[in-house]
């Protein structure tokens, strides 16, 4: 719904339906309601009916199409009673489940999520609305939280015509983080599907005018601009919102309104980096001004984690009494074991014998190796070459086997944070170490970390991300001055599949490298015995 058709009707329906239907404090089912099944009867029909034709007729101008029920249309005949009863106990069933989970949402830990900011009745701002309060600009505004309008807006300073409202007005020139939006940005021409109204130039600068007309004749006018928000304790930079210089209606007495429309301007659109464009609200009841749900805004995933939450990791070496170090890599339910052969003399054909070779065999969990699983191959092989010191030991080959013991996602980063452990097992010289990770992007570009294999398969695309970490070496003593190998900085191998923008890619990156600090002290957590550069596994 737009802002031009009655976005405010949605919230004030369903608080006044609250306030008539349901008892007191957030749970709201204790009152009950007989109602007789006469009142849903279909009458019987002495034939089957037909629903093969469609029937319409027009009235005053409009097409109206004849609609029924499928029961109706099944042509068996149906004892009603008992239809309408078995569907009121499974509505029964049903209501008594959503109302179980309100009773566990209720009783949430304050400290349990950050994103979740109380949500009261507007009764004592005299609105049926329901409230929220944000921060912009450091400074605490009680807003009137609408999913059925797009742009938010607070009443600022100077104001031609405002309302009266409890808390001190917004003062833009008091905040150094407000900027104003100029008249000729792609961000104004976003106002006319956000708002209905097109952005216009402002009258003595050249800045984003906007109007926003609501069904109830209510209506805000006011300039476009970015300010600092704060939605409980999680900021959001450059949130753009409207800064209200005229504003009359219904409001009570809040500072404003919060969008939580679908366009890109509203909350969950700017906010969808973070969130995924997911919120959840709970309605406390009217009745009581003490009572409080909550409007959350973390989205969580299937198995429970938030969008940047790794799966539990586990790492274990010399774990293979043969090979020269091996190594096994989990990340939640995805193992792999990773086994070193080597340095045994000798390259490979086409390999320069001036440098050590890395070979790389594949072995998945079952059947034969496919094209992927040969890509998989290039891929590690290249990512640890860029790694180990090939000028050490030139003209001889070190053998990587990588055993796929089971596969939950992101496959490729276990194997290579495997083979790199399997690696400091066998004390194959390392300019560093090296972790990597999954990143992933939704169809709504929501960005997540090390998803499980359902959740990659529902992906619009994935970056495969290796960092260096160069703050423990693992080279033997002197190794760090070899000519020709020079320390990596920043990033070491990047693989992506499907499409991605330049803004997503480098939202990857930057949470990429954020995990990848806590994957690197685990690594090296993992692999402390090891680290003095003990080459004597090395045959």
């Amino acid at each position: 719904m737009n802002a031009n058709a009655m976005p405010l009707l949605p919230l004030m329906l369903l608080s006044l339906l609250l306030y008539l239907s349901f008892a007191n404090g957030v749970h709201c089912y204790q009152e009950k309601k007989v109602l007789s099944l006469q009142r849903f009867q279909w009458k019987q029909q002495s034939s089957t009916p037909s629903c093969l034709s469609w029937k319409s007729r027009r009235e005053n101008g409009a097409t109206i199409l004849e609609m029924k029920h499928r029961d109706y249309c099944s042509g068996k005949i149906i004892d009603w009673n008992k239809k309408l009863q078995k569907r009121l106990i499974l509505d029964d069933v049903h209501v008594r489940s959503l109302q179980s989970r309100m009773k566990n949402m209720a009783h949430i830990d304050e400290d349990a999520s950050k994103t979740q900011i109380p949500l009261t009745s507007g009764l004592k701002l005299g609105i049926l609305n329901y409230i929220v309060t944000v921060g912009f600009g450091g400074r605490n505004m009680t807003v009137i939280m609408d999913t059925g309008s797009d742009l938010t807006w607070v009443q600022c300073q100077p104001c031609k015509l405002c309302y009266d409202q409890q808390e001190p007005l917004f003062n833009p020139s008091a905040s150094p983080s407000y900027q104003s939006v100029l008249c000729n940005s792609t961000t104004c021409q976003s106002l006319q599907f956000a708002t209905g109204n097109l952005g216009v130039c402002g009258s003595n600068q050249p800045t984003c005018d906007y109007v926003v007309n609501y069904g109830d004749g209510s209506y805000t006018r006011g300039e476009l601009a970015r300010e600092h928000l704060n939605l409980g304790t999680t900021p959001v930079n450059n949130f753009i919102f409207g800064c209200g210089r005229s504003n009359k209606g219904l409001f009570g007495g809040a500072s404003g309104l919060m969008g939580l429309g679908r366009s890109e301007l509203s909350v969950i659109s700017q906010t969808s980096g973070l969130f995924g464009g997911v919120f959840s609200y709970c309605l406390p009841s009217t009745e009581s001004g003490e009572s409080s749900g909550f409007c959350g805004m973390e989205a969580e995933r299937i198995d429970g984690r938030t969008a940047n939450q790794l799966r539990p990791l586990a790492c274990s070496h010399n774990i293979l009494n043969r090979a020269h170090g091996s190594a096994s890599w989990s990340q939640g339910d995805t193992k792999v074991l990773a086994a070193v052969y080597g340095p045994k003399a000798g390259t490979k054909k086409n390999e320069n014998p001036e440098k050590a070779c890395i070979e790389i065999i594949w072995k998945p969990k079952t059947g034969q190796i496919g094209k992927l699983e040969k890509e998989y191959e290039m891929i590690l092989k290249r990512t640890l070459q860029s790694i180990c010191v090939l000028t050490i030991n030139p003209n001889t080959t070190t053998s990587v086997i990588v055993q796929v013991v089971n596969d939950d996602g992101a496959l490729l980063p276990c194997a290579i944070n495997a083979a790199c452990a399997a690696l400091v097992d066998a004390g194959i010289p390392l300019k560093h170490l090296a972790v990597a990770i999954c990143c992933c992007l939704t169809e709504s570009e929501y960005v997540m970390l090390d998803p499980t294999k359902l959740e990659e398969q529902k992906m619009k695309a994935l970056a495969y991300l290796v960092f260096p970490n160069s703050i423990l070496s693992v080279l033997p003593e002197g190794a760090l001055k070899v000519k020709g190998e020079p320390m990596e900085h920043g990033i070491i191998t990047s693989v992506t599949q499907g499409a991605m923008s330049v803004d997503n890619y480098l939202n990857c990156l930057e949470r990429g490298r954020a995990a990848s600090a806590k994957m690197s002290a685990f690594l090296r957590r993992s692999l402390q015995p090891q680290i003095p550069g003990d080459s004597s596994k090395a045959g």
